[in-house]
């Protein structure tokens, strides 16, 4: 066969797919749209009724999405739902709608959606087209969030420990600019594995699907936030009394002692010309000794973030670095004071008399997050 005939033969082929796919998709008019959350545990019972249906006019959308959430309440405004009554799981089928997981799965069963012939009375196209719904532009406030979290996470005990030992480094240096650079070489160290560790996590973390083990994380997180709620106002009450021994959310005594070794070894080496890479390693380390720690914080970060939709690569390289930015804040700060060494001392009387209001915000936060974990996927 000549090459000629080969290539009629294929431009025909694929005219005729392209023919059959455009007419596929005028049949799949959608008439049907279920709203879910990949944290609502009716929906996952939901799901398994939808599987057994191979209805392809169903349209899918997940309210985690910001622009799913606007296009859920142009729904709610056009089926004249009372807003009490405004949650998922729900379906619109045709003229009609579905509010809870009891009507949606029979609904289901009885083949309603199957056999449904009747128009949404929302254009879904039509919205998208004109744009009469629009997504919400919450990258400021998300901004502020992040840098707020990185910060507290920063004056958090455990990273004290970090501000600490990186005074008492900078104590045995008599150059000025030398500390400058030495501390470059151990903020960066640090702030370059708390980003790769945030990065790594996410990526695992997003690719779990949430809704088999929704149930458990959601009750976890909420009485983790609790434990930790009560254990920082008890450190705050031993901590306002000077009875640090006492503190709970502390680093274990062999991460300290570990600690202090490698600063130790740190210092012997002062005066080689790869002293600043053995920084920058120590950064490294203290990294990973104290993030069992320093995660309480930064864990619930990653795992909100991991449930946010349609977030490009960039901006979520963007946030982590808005997060270590500010959690390496109180390093650089401590890093250009200590270059004054009369104030090293005092420095860490400060830190160590003012424990009691890091312990504060800590419970606060937790506070504010055990909250917003009730009332957004519990209540």
């Amino acid at each position: 066969m000549s090459t000629r005939k080969i290539m009629i033969i294929l431009a025909i082929s694929i005219c005729t797919l392209l023919y059959l796919k455009s007419d596929v998709q005028a049949e799949n008019i959608v008439k049907s749209v279920y709203f879910y959350s990949p944290t609502c545990s009716d929906c996952m019972m939901i799901e398994k009724a939808f599987a057994k249906i191979s209805n392809s006019n169903v349209l899918y959308l997940n309210v985690s999405d910001t622009s799913n959430l606007n296009l859920f309440f142009s729904f709610c405004d056009t089926y004249h739902i009372d807003e009490k009554e405004r949650s998922v799981p729900i379906l619109f089928v045709g003229e009609t709608v579905y509010s809870n997981a009891e009507n949606i799965i029979q609904s289901i069963e009885n083949g309603v959606v199957d056999k449904n012939t009747e128009n949404l009375l929302v254009d879904i196209n039509d919205i998208k087209a004109k744009g009469n719904f629009t997504q919400s532009d919450d990258t400021k406030l998300t901004i502020v969030y992040l840098f707020i979290a990185g910060l507290l996470d920063g004056f958090n005990p455990c990273a004290v420990a970090m501000l600490l030992l990186l005074i008492s480094l900078l104590g045995f240096v008599n150059d000025k600019k030398k500390i400058i650079k030495l501390s470059i070489s151990f903020i960066s160290g640090i702030f370059i594995t708390y980003y790769l560790i945030g990065t790594t996590l996410y990526s695992f973390v997003s690719k779990i699907d949430f809704s088999i083990v929704n149930f458990v994380i959601k009750y976890f997180i909420l009485v983790l936030c609790a434990v930790l709620f009560v254990l920082n106002l008890i450190d705050a009450i031993n901590s306002c009394k000077m009875k640090h021994q006492k503190v709970v959310l502390q680093l274990p005594k062999r991460i300290k002692k570990f600690n202090k070794h490698l600063m130790q070894k740190v210092v012997s080496v002062q005066n080689r010309r790869f002293v600043y890479f053995i920084y920058f390693g120590l950064g490294v380390a203290i990294s990973f000794t104290e993030f069992m720690c320093t995660g309480q914080i930064y864990l619930p970060v990653i795992l909100l973030m991991s449930q946010t939709q349609n977030i490009s690569s960039i901006r979520i390289c963007f946030n982590f670095f808005i997060y270590n930015t500010a959690f390496v804040l109180p390093l650089i700060i401590i890093s250009i004071i200590a270059i004054n060494k009369d104030k090293v001392i005092s420095i860490s009387s400060i830190f160590v008399e003012r424990m009691y209001l890091i312990k504060i915000l800590n419970a606060i936060f937790y506070f504010i997050l055990g909250s917003l974990v009730l009332y957004l996927f519990i209540l």
